[in-house]
Parts: structure tokens; C-alpha cells; sequence
């Protein structure tokens, strides 16, 4: 018998009552307890006693966002987390291979299909897929805006899904000023002869794609003790849409001479305007600050994982329940 914790963000869906009771029906020989909290505050006291009792499971039923909460209690500890993504883009859901069905759930559980990845940490937070400074971030502080002030606004993300992001992008890029980020970057790896830069986007990744769209490091892996740098200093809006569609449509701009890409384990970013800026991480905004300590956290969390292996677990009756 494993003692399990099941936590759900309720803003992230509202259909979870009939998948909560099938998911349970599974895992009767388990000691299961149903988490959700109303805050923060409350799920990390919960997270606090999970690790108090030797919990050995986390079952997590949320976004990247929900995701990002959790990790930071339960790095580089022996807790193993599956994801049940309930999101907009849920990114690392979809690295992992994971999705919302009870069938595949169970299967990777009793298979115990699960990895180390590593992690990021950023001004001593973690985040586990991308994230960055500039555009990138500002867009996520205005879908956050848009979030907290317009009622019908979760509604249209939760139809949309990862198409959000690429949707407020662009209209930011339409009706707002592109602004360049006047920026130092030091790391061992940097491949540009001045390290003071003006940029609208610097990405960190620590997978291929971003915002469930965007292929912006085709060859990142998240377990190899790197992550990926993507620097995009386009002068124009024209410039920087060009790269940002090719890379929404899976053709990476290998030929654009203001696309800089690179991997590393170390990186501090500083801003030269010496203000504070805001640091993107797991579709979250993890810290504003005027610098950033960005390194490699090799094999940092325990995940389930969706593989071919999971498929050779034979189990009875299980049904084709759905999240969603």
C-alpha cells in the first residue's frame, strides 16, 4: 500500500467530481487522500505535511502554473509526481507524454513508468519547462491581468487551450511598442563577443517547446544536466513576428542572424536599466528583480513519464474516464 496525495486546482477544471471518484476506484488498496486548497498558503502546508508523513505520491491535476507550486516543496526529494494536466498549454504534461484520461493515468502508475528530470532554479525558485525575460514575460503578466479582471476571461482559456498564448502575443505585438531589453549575460557558454545586449526576448528552456507552440530548442533535453538559451534580438516588430511565426509553425529560423541559441548550466542575466523586471517560469511569473542567477538542477524531480513500457502493464477494467 503507497500514500498518495491527489491535489486539485479547481479554477482549473470544473469537471472533476465524476474523475476524482474513478481515479479513487483504482487506487482502493491506497492510502488516497484528496487535496484543495483554497490558497498558496494552504496547499504548501499541505505539501509540508505530505513530506512530514513520507507521502510517496503526488498526483497533480492542474496547469504548469499548479505544477510550478508543487515542485517547490518537493525537489530534490523522493516524492514522485504525476501530472494530470487540467491547464491551458500544460507543457510539461505533454513532455512527459501524459493527458487526462484515467486509462493512461493508471497504466503509468501501476507500471511505475517514472524519470528524473532536471530542473531550473531562478533567484532560488525552481521551474521545470521555459521561461525568460522580456516579451515573453510581459505577455504572461497580461494574460494574468486579464485573468484577475475579466470574469469570462478563464472560460475563453480554457476553450482555447495553448492557443492563448500565441493569440496575446500577437496582439501585443500589434497594438503595443516592442520594446528592447538593455541586458549583461554572463555564463562559460555564451557564444557572443559583447555580452551587453538590447533584446526584446531572452528564453531559458529546458524543453522544445513553449506555450504547447511555440519549437523553440528542438534539440533540448530535460535530463542532461543543461538547459537552452534563446536569444532573440530583432530591431523591428516585422522582424521579431517573421521568427516568432516560423516557430510557431515547427520551422525552426536557423538562418535568422539575430536568433542566438546556445546551451549552458550557468546564467546571470542582468538588467543595465538597473529597474526591476519580471522572470517567466513555467507559464508563472517566478520573481522581478534587476539580476538573475539562473543554473542547472540535474535530476531534480521524480516524474511519471508516459512511455511504450507503460503499455505492456495489462490491467482490468479500466475505464475511459476523462478530465475533460
Amino acid at each position: 500500500m503507497s500514500r498518495i496525495s491527489i491535489y486539485v486546482n479547481k479554477k482549473a477544471s470544473n469537471s472533476h467530481d465524476k474523475f476524482l471518484k474513478g481515479l479513487k476506484n483504482h487506487l482502493f488498496r491506497h492510502e488516497t487522500t484528496i487535496k484543495q486548497p483554497k490558497s498558496i498558503e494552504e496547499l504548501h502546508e499541505e505539501l509540508g505535511e505530505d513530506l512530514r508523513k513520507d507521502v510517496e505520491y503526488i498526483f497533480a491535476i492542474g496547469g504548469d502554473g499548479t505544477i510550478n507550486t508543487i515542485l517547490q516543496k518537493i525537489a530534490n526529494t523522493s516524492i514522485n509526481l504525476l501530472i494530470i494536466p487540467a491547464g491551458a498549454a500544460n507543457d510539461l504534461a505533454t513532455e512527459v507524454g501524459m493527458d487526462h484520461t484515467i486509462k493512461k493515468i493508471m497504466k503509468v502508475f501501476q507500471h511505475k513508468t517514472y524519470s528524473q528530470i532536471d530542473l531550473i532554479r531562478v533567484n532560488g525558485r525552481y521551474m521545470a519547462t521555459n521561461g525568460g525575460v522580456g516579451s515573453a514575460a510581459d505577455v504572461a503578466l497580461k494574460i494574468n491581468l486579464y485573468r484577475k479582471n475579466y470574469v469570462g476571461f478563464l472560460n475563453v482559456m480554457k476553450s482555447m487551450g495553448a492557443n492563448i498564448y500565441p493569440l496575446v502575443f500577437t496582439k501585443e505585438m500589434a497594438f503595443t511598442k516592442m520594446k528592447r531589453y538593455h541586458l549583461r549575460l554572463e555564463s562559460p557558454d555564451l557564444p557572443l563577443p559583447n555580452p551587453v545586449i538590447k533584446a526584446p526576448i531572452v528564453l531559458i528552456n529546458n524543453q522544445s517547446v513553449l506555450g504547447g507552440k511555440f519549437n523553440l530548442a528542438p534539440d533540448t533535453k530535460n535530463n542532461d544536466g543543461k538547459f537552452n538559451v534563446t536569444i532573440l534580438k530583432h530591431k523591428t516588430k516585422a522582424a521579431l513576428i517573421n521568427c516568432s511565426f516560423n516557430l510557431l509553425i515547427g520551422k525552426f529560423p536557423g538562418n535568422d542572424k539575430d536568433l542566438v541559441s546556445f546551451e549552458t548550466d550557468s546564467l546571470k542575466i542582468s538588467n543595465m536599466d538597473n529597474d526591476p523586471i519580471s522572470f517567466l517560469g513555467d507559464g508563472e511569473i517566478l520573481c522581478q528583480e534587476r539580476s538573475f542567477e539562473v543554473k542547472a538542477c540535474p535530476q531534480a524531480l521524480r516524474i511519471f513519464m508516459y512511455t511504450e513500457d507503460s503499455d505492456y502493464y495489462s490491467s482490468h477494467n479500466l475505464e475511459e474516464i476523462s478530465l475533460l
